[in-house]
């Protein structure tokens, strides 16, 4: 760009930057755009992830088998997996097993809790062993790991918002206690 500016320069014709620089700063803005959009679609995806699970869980304690139950979930899974769980659908329609199913929606989101759920939906298929329980066991560690951390971000919330308090109302109580007890006794000093 500097040489661009520099020929333009010598060429004794006006170079306009503003385009360059605008264009610029307007692909930074929508690449950051982009970015916070990815983040909180993940963030929903990672939130809504547990109850998906519980809600696979219980459908295999009532009894359903795994392709059933995943057809289930589907249709009242959280808003944010629902699209997801309706790829997972499709895929049972066409003939994939449920295990198979589900960890292609782990590698499509890249979400660790939909792999352990593929993970006990093979062992179910592989070795006989009843799903339901690690599914369960699974989404009651998510959840209590979600409630850590929101413990967690409070704790940081009250050293963040100790700052503000100081900023402000450190000045505040200067100027309106302590400068007009000084200012009492300069006086006093000075009669």
């Amino acid at each position: 760009m500097l040489l661009i500016a520099v020929l333009g320069f010598r060429t004794g014709r006006p170079f306009n930057l503003a385009f360059p620089v605008g264009g610029t700063a307007t692909l930074l803005v929508v690449q950051l755009a982009r970015r916070r959009t990815k983040r909180r679609q993940r963030q929903a995806l990672t939130e809504a992830a547990p109850a998906a699970i519980d809600l696979l869980s219980a459908c295999l304690l009532a009894g359903l088998n795994p392709h059933l139950g995943i057809l289930r979930v589907a249709e009242r899974c959280p808003d944010a997996l629902r699209a997801e769980f309706g790829r997972v659908a499709v895929d049972l329609d066409l003939g994939r097993s449920p295990a198979a199913a589900m960890r292609a929606a782990a590698e499509r989101t890249g979400l660790d809790e939909l792999r352990a759920a593929a993970a006990a939906l093979e062992a179910a298929e592989r070795w006989g062993m009843a799903p339901a329980e690690a599914l369960a066991a699974r989404a009651k560690a998510l959840r209590s790991r979600a409630r850590l951390a929101a413990e967690a971000d409070a704790g940081r919330a009250a050293v963040r918002l100790a700052f503000p308090l100081v900023i402000c109302f450190l000045p505040a109580f200067v100027l309106l206690t302590v400068l007009p007890a000084m200012a009492g006794a300069l006086h006093a000093l000075v009669s």
